[in-house]
């Protein structure tokens, strides 16, 4: 059986500190700041992080405890123009470099946020 991405790039605790990183650079951000300082910004993180960990092939516990990602309706009361688009992938591309990862794996996950953040708002990755 092959490896998933999950696998490969160290399960959970990668993912935990992705998004950790992506966090901190996001409330620092006066564009992303509105989206993301919340008072519920643990259980957000844990939910983002779930949800990273099974789409790349790790346990599915996003969707016991969410359902669906559905991730346009989850998302659907946020304004996402193109300020946001750019300042949340300029946040995960530099989120991403904390983690030891292959240029290649870098690449793959980064590819998915931009075709992600292109569904969310409407823009052509």
């Amino acid at each position: 059986m092959p490896r998933s991405f999950y696998d490969e790039v160290g399960g959970r605790p990668v993912f935990e500190t992705i998004v950790d990183r992506f966090y901190e650079i996001a409330i620092a951000d006066p564009t992303l700041r509105p989206l993301f300082a919340m008072s519920h910004a643990a259980t957000v993180r844990r939910r983002i992080t779930a949800f990273f960990v099974q789409y790349w092939g790790g346990p599915r516990d996003y969707s016991r405890e969410r359902g669906n990602p559905r991730l346009a309706l989850r998302h659907s009361h946020f304004r996402l123009g193109r300020a946001e688009y750019d300042a949340w992938l300029a946040a995960m591309r530099q989120a991403l470099e904390v983690q030891e990862l292959t240029a290649e794996q870098r690449a793959v996950f980064y590819d998915y946020l931009v075709a992600a953040a292109a569904r969310l708002t409407g823009r052509a990755p």
